[in-house]
């Protein structure tokens, strides 16, 4: 008798643990979807839709023709040019700090926000899915996980750039290499697989510029900080 007044305790005991081992995952589940919702709905404020809206030009029709950093340079000059870029850069930053507020000590939830914010400025609901390539809105996710890791891949990605003439050169530096270093510091695998599907849809919308590139149509990195971010002219310096 006694003998089963212990096995039915244990038989219970062993319920009870497998019970809240279910509870953490559905909590820790969650989370993960909060942090899924707050990132991309985040990601999906766009300045330079916002900007284009206010001043009634579809940038979408010229420039580079994506709704981002580089084409408000273009369309709208240097002043909403560096606003669009910190706007872009801050709302990834904003959605890894929230996350992180929400659920403290939880690195993965900071990396899916951050992860999202990315996807929600490259797909935006509410226009077709159609937004930008996400470069500054990743680099505000490199900035808040790791600020030296940033300025290593800033500078690896200028080197690059200044190499190749091309400014994807950053974004495809940065998408590579990001997702491999900080997998390597976190030795988190989860965290490596969220940043590199998060990498592969980046480089993904930068095939466009590959192939301009090869059909002589990309304009070279060097002609474009002259002429929209230092206000000269190539043409018109016979350069």
């Amino acid at each position: 008798m006694w003998r089963r007044f212990l096995s039915y305790k244990k038989l219970c005991s062993g319920c009870d643990v497998n019970k809240t081992r279910l509870e953490e995952k559905i909590l820790k589940m969650g989370k993960l979807l909060i942090c899924v919702v707050i990132g991309y709905l985040l990601g999906c404020i766009n300045p330079a839709y916002l900007i284009s809206k206010m001043k009634d030009k579809d940038i979408t029709n010229r420039g580079t023709g994506n709704l981002g950093t580089t084409n408000a340079f273009i369309n709208f000059g240097k002043v909403y040019g560096v606003l669009v870029l910190i706007c872009d850069m801050g709302k990834a930053v904003l959605a890894v700090v929230v996350s992180r507020y929400l659920n403290p000590d939880f690195l993965l939830g900071g990396i899916v926000a951050g992860s999202m914010a990315v996807i929600g400025h490259i797909l935006p609901f509410y226009n077709g899915f159609r937004g930008g390539k996400g470069v500054a809105s990743f680099g505000g996710l490199v900035l808040i996980s790791d600020w030296k890791l940033f300025l290593l891949l800033l500078a690896v990605g200028c080197i690059a750039a200044l190499i190749f003439n091309y400014g994807c050169s950053i974004s495809f530096t940065a998408a590579i290499l990001f997702p491999v270093l900080f997998g390597v510091k976190t030795g988190n695998i989860l965290v490596f697989l969220v940043l590199v599907l998060c990498s592969i849809l980046l480089m993904y919308k930068h095939l466009e510029n590959l192939r301009k590139i090869k059909e002589g149509a990309e304009p070279p990195i060097r002609e474009f900080l002259y002429t929209h971010i230092m206000g000269g002219s190539l043409h018109g310096t016979g350069k």
